[in-house]
């Protein structure tokens, strides 16, 4: 979201974009929104690519597929930025980068809190949920400043998506070394596995933890085939406030154009007259606000944040 912010100015400019296709950017509303929008494209397919082989390939599995999207995105997105390509081929390239990145958005945006809500305690759960938040938004805040610092040097959009590289490998680094979710190990019934995973995390009390993992998993299971299906079981009576809730959450989130005034933050803010390092300032003060629920959630407890 940073960089595109950025990334999106610099396409218009001749000076600045490197690249023989900027007037076609600058002459398009259609292409300005479009090379966002792919990026969210991509993470709604891979929401549903991922709603469909969660089970089977687990949450540690997600989010490996999850970096390696994101290292091949961020590698075409550089790609795109030759300068010798027309419009058709660079902007072709452009797009077909980003949505490989939001692919792996959907994939990272289930992995994740799933893998936290699966592994952690439950004293510190709700603070590492934050602070996955607050890494998106420390991300966000990179992109603004390295697109601020790159904005008047031509063709350097392509360094400005670049820097996600070195951080995509670190995480399938990091990722990588983490034992599978045990409670996914205890879903395809790899007891042993499971018990090897929680001790990673728990030092004692491992085999307490996975006798109530599988009593819950045996208690779900009974429940699911009580109301006709997993599908139905979502819209069961004691889970309806709770969904009613976290789809309005989101759904008030899209509608309210936060996410669209973060993507197109510099253009707005240029456009008003007001310096370029103000999207920076922008990434800067969410980061901040993430940081108190960081230091609030586990105090106050989640739906005291949501009211606030």
């Amino acid at each position: 979201i940073g960089a595109t912010s950025y990334v999106l100015n610099q396409l218009q400019s001749e000076e600045d974009s490197g690249v023989e296709w900027w007037k076609e950017v600058e002459k398009s509303p259609f292409i300005q929104g479009l090379i966002p929008s792919t990026d969210v494209a991509g993470a709604l397919v891979g929401s549903i690519i991922v709603f469909k082989v969660a089970d089977a390939i687990g949450r540690r599995r997600e989010m490996q597929i999850a970096a390696v999207l994101y290292l091949v995105g961020a590698i075409f997105e550089m790609v795109a930025s030759n300068s010798t390509w027309g419009a058709s081929l660079g902007l072709t390239v452009l797009f077909i980068a980003r949505f490989i990145y939001g692919i792996g958005c959907g994939f990272a945006m289930h992995g994740a809190p799933s893998y936290i809500a699966e592994m952690a305690p439950s004293e510190i759960r709700g603070t590492l949920v934050a602070l996955k938040e607050a890494m998106i938004v420390v991300g966000m805040v990179l992109g603004y400043g390295f697109g601020f610092f790159l904005q008047h040097e031509s063709g350097a959009w392509k360094f400005t998506y670049g820097v996600s590289i070195p951080l995509s490998i670190f995480m399938l680094v990091g990722v990588t070394s983490l034992p599978p979710s045990a409670r996914w190990l205890a879903l395809t019934g790899r007891i042993d596995e499971a018990r090897e995973s929680l001790s990673y995390v728990y030092s004692q009390g491992a085999e307490d933890i996975l006798r109530d993992i599988v009593d819950q998993m045996e208690a779900e299971k009974n429940r699911v085939a009580s109301v006709g299906g997993q599908v139905a079981s979502l819209f069961d009576r004691r889970y309806r406030k709770c969904l009613v809730a976290g789809v309005g959450v989101v759904i008030l989130q899209q509608v309210t154009g936060q996410p669209s005034i973060l993507y197109y933050a510099n253009t707005i803010f240029k456009e008003a007259g007001m310096s370029s390092y103000a999207a920076v300032l922008t990434g800067v003060f969410k980061l901040f606000a993430t940081l108190g629920s960081v230091v609030l959630v586990d105090k106050y407890g989640r739906r005291f944040l949501l009211f606030v």
